[in-house]
């Protein structure tokens, strides 16, 4: 099963997301986040809190990783993903999604990039399974 949730305001200071029902997080096993500015660049921390444990990340993230060409890891300084990480112990990512000129009046979607972020997103979700993937 997968659940998918759609924050609101995240460039207004995570509004939505400093919300989210810790219940509803209670049997999810890890987060997957397309909020990262390009498509060659994911999310290591968000406001210094590590993501994901190295283990996950070397047996998991960095092959699929790098099978779609992302190899850049980042600390990125805000976006939903923080709100979960502080609130919960589940393992979240977070990746490009096709965006480009962010919050701006020209902002525009590459649709390459779109379908890549889809495409590392299935496999990342395959590889993870039904397991939970929390920090310990």
């Amino acid at each position: 099963m997968a659940k998918a949730v759609f924050f609101v305001e995240e460039e207004l200071g995570m509004l939505g997301s400093r919300e989210l029902d810790m219940d509803w997080f209670g049997d999810v096993g890890f987060s997957l986040s397309f909020d990262s500015p390009d498509r060659n660049r994911a999310s290591r921390t968000c406001s210094g809190r590590l993501l994901y444990s190295d283990g996950f990340f070397g047996k998991i993230l960095q092959p699929i990783c790098a099978r779609h060409g992302v190899t850049r890891f980042n600390n990125e300084p805000f976006t939903d993903v923080t709100q979960i990480r502080d609130k919960t112990d589940v393992m979240c990512f977070n990746v490009g999604n096709g965006g480009r000129l962010a919050h701006s009046p020209s902002e525009y979607l590459v649709v390459e990039d779109a379908l890549s972020a889809y495409a590392l997103g299935k496999e990342l979700l395959e590889a993870v399974g039904t397991r939970q993937h929390w920090f310990q």
